[in-house]
């Protein structure tokens, strides 16, 4: 169930890439609600080689681990479409593959928010990466 919190975290991930889009350089916002009820929020980094960009989940991230104490609830990353496309809404995105393994590491508790054909839905991490390795 999608709650007036979700709809404000999504609202601070659109609000910071709509603050720091750059063509090229940030097109990802992502925004971390904590358990106190606090927000925090990023963009990434996007590198001329792509293999040294940041997604903007693993950027908030670590600064909640480095800035608070709070565990992580919810967390949603948007997309800022290119200039020269159509369809200017910014709408929620998957994680990727490596941010679902560093969500699901610091946060396993937490819940990511999506959006499928502009449905909003809150999905448990661990339901985004089923059979998740473990050193044990």
């Amino acid at each position: 169930m999608i709650t007036s919190d979700d709809l404000e975290l999504m609202e601070a991930a659109r609000h910071i890439i709509k603050e720091r889009y750059v063509d090229g350089k940030h097109h990802i916002g992502a925004a971390i609600r904590l358990m106190n009820g606090e927000i925090v929020s990023a963009v990434h980094l996007e590198a001329y080689i792509g293999r040294v960009s940041v997604c903007a989940e693993a950027i908030a991230i670590g600064i909640v681990k480095s800035h608070h104490t709070s565990a992580i609830d919810t967390i949603v990353a948007v997309r800022h479409p290119a200039e020269d496309e159509s369809n200017q809404i910014i709408r929620a995105v998957s994680p990727c593959g490596i941010c679902r393994e560093l969500i699901s590491d610091f946060a396993p508790a937490c819940n990511v928010l999506l959006e499928d054909e502009g449905v909003i839905r809150k999905v448990p991490v661990r339901t985004l990466l089923p059979l998740k390795y473990h050193r044990e």
